[in-house]
């Protein structure tokens, strides 16, 4: 369906905590999304193999998101995680030229704010993220994309 994306996607992930340890896993994540118009709606369960790899917790998480596009070049998003509570969070997406979106993200109970962008050149989209902590020092996300279709 034009409407309709179902997808998959393998992660790698490297955690450091500069002079204790550094962890290396591989982890999996599903997802919906539907579009009707200028609204969507998505849902994603992240990290469905495996939920302790070494010293690293990786539960389960299910996430929930509704967006609506503002105008053409702007999309205004809220979004619901459950791991063991409920966090909420709310977003905006903004097309600077046709394939490159700036995005950024507030998540209300830890206080977290995000920052990033989306760039893609055919098939390809890169995602980088930067999500800044309270007490620790900013994460970086890095996302190399292909697309089948």
């Amino acid at each position: 369906q034009n409407n309709i994306v179902l997808g998959a996607n393998f992660r790698y992930l490297r955690q450091e905590i500069e002079g204790y340890s550094s962890v290396n896993a591989v982890v999996a994540d599903i997802g919906l999304r539907w579009q009707f118009y200028d609204f969507q709606s998505s849902w994603r369960i992240n990290n469905i193999c495996a939920e302790h790899y070494k010293y690293l917790e990786l539960p389960i998480s299910y996430q929930t998101e509704f967006a609506y596009y503002l105008s053409g070049a702007a999309l205004f998003c809220v979004g619901i995680e459950k791991k063991e509570d409920l966090a909420y969070a709310a977003g905006l997406k903004f097309d600077i030229v046709p394939n490159f979106q700036l995005i950024n993200s507030y998540m209300f109970e830890s206080q977290q704010l995000a920052f990033g962008f989306n760039a893609r050149l055919q098939r390809y989209r890169i995602d980088y993220g930067v999500k800044f902590h309270t007490y620790l020092s900013p994460s970086h996300s890095i996302s190399i994309n292909y697309y089948f279709k």
